[in-house]
């Protein structure tokens, strides 16, 4: 029997394997970036790993990971910072409760909205596994579902397809 996915999912590779790594551009720090992180003291920056960023067209910065702490505040596995580093308030993602496994990947889809994967095997109000779709204010797209995700797996890559899907 052939399993289907909803047409969105296939923008998701399923990777068994890590994701590759990705090395910074040289040039020289920005010192107008987050200028209340200070150092590396508990509650200052990210807690938990990073695992994914991207730059949006209006240099906000969307951040992905197993991170649950930006500078003391609660940010659950996504967030999004301002261009000078500050947590962006109008981001939903921001709010707890949020998603109770790391968010490995994700993709900033044509219409600004984000396609994400993970370990995550819910949200509050959702049975969405690994794979999820959310709006540009970081809320859950419940119209978006995936099926027969199989327990215990995660997503560990995405990326658009030429044809945007």
């Amino acid at each position: 029997m052939r399993t289907q996915f909803h047409p969105i999912a296939a923008v998701l590779l399923l990777a068994v394997l890590g994701a590759v790594p990705v090395e910074a551009q040289p040039g020289a720090s920005d010192p107008t970036f987050d200028q209340l992180d200070v150092g590396f003291a508990q509650g200052n920056g990210f807690r938990g790993n990073v695992r994914a960023l991207i730059l949006q067209p209006d240099n906000k910065v969307l951040v992905a990971g197993s991170m649950n702490y930006f500078q003391g505040t609660a940010c659950n596995r996504i967030t999004r910072l301002n261009a000078d580093g500050t947590l962006d308030a109008a981001f939903s993602g921001n709010n707890p409760p949020g998603f109770n496994g790391a968010v490995n990947c994700m993709v900033l889809l044509p219409d600004s909205s984000l396609l994400i994967g993970g370990a995550f095997i819910g949200l509050p109000g959702s049975s969405t596994r690994c794979v999820a779709h959310l709006n540009q204010d970081g809320s859950l797209n419940t119209d978006f579902t995936t099926m027969n995700i199989v327990s215990g797996t995660s997503a560990r890559a995405s990326a658009v397809q030429p044809t945007a899907k």
